[in-house]
């Protein structure tokens, strides 16, 4: 279920507001990754998901697909245009997925805004984003003044898998 999730979030970017796509789940073999395109637009988006692991006191990016609670994530999101014209006033959004907490300071580039989950069109300065521990950041969204023909912006962030909810004890509970 959490494995389907975080598959889901790197659909989930055809829900969002301002770059309407549609993206296939990376294959489990090395190919090429993902690329949506936004209906008609002249604007892609090629998704990746990778683990952050430490191998020989170095942060290394390892296939995602064995990630379990507990594990950082690293999303990416590479926007192309590849149109004849300059595009002006774009908004790259990075969705987050469920069952995850966006790590602090790991986006890049750093000046973003963010949503709740609960209200995902509402972006803001993440200091000044309210966050409760059932509603948490949601999405990403950076502001690009301008994209050239064949110029490409990449954006991405962290997110640690949550740790499941654990049952609360109810009266009439034994323990063993």
């Amino acid at each position: 279920m959490l494995k389907k999730s975080v598959i889901a979030a790197v659909l989930a970017i055809a829900g969002l507001q301002g770059i309407s796509a549609v993206a296939a789940a990376a294959p489990a073999a090395p190919a090429a990754a993902p690329v949506a395109k936004a209906g008609k637009s002249p604007l892609t988006v090629q998704l990746s998901v990778k683990k952050v692991v430490i191998e020989n006191d170095k942060e290394v990016l390892a296939d995602a697909a064995n990630a379990a609670p507990g594990d950082v994530l690293e999303y990416r999101a590479e926007y192309k245009n590849i149109g004849q014209a300059a595009l002006g006033k774009i908004a790259l959004t990075l969705p987050l997925p469920a069952h995850t907490s966006y790590v602090d300071g790991s986006a890049l580039p750093a000046s973003m805004t963010a949503s709740n989950r609960s209200a995902i069109a509402d972006f803001k300065s993440p200091p000044l984003l309210p966050q409760t521990e059932d509603d948490g950041i949601g999405a990403l969204r950076w502001s690009v003044g301008k994209l050239a023909p064949g110029q490409s912006a990449v954006v991405s962030a962290r997110v640690r898998i949550d740790l499941p909810a654990q049952p609360q004890p109810t009266a009439g509970d034994t323990f063993k």
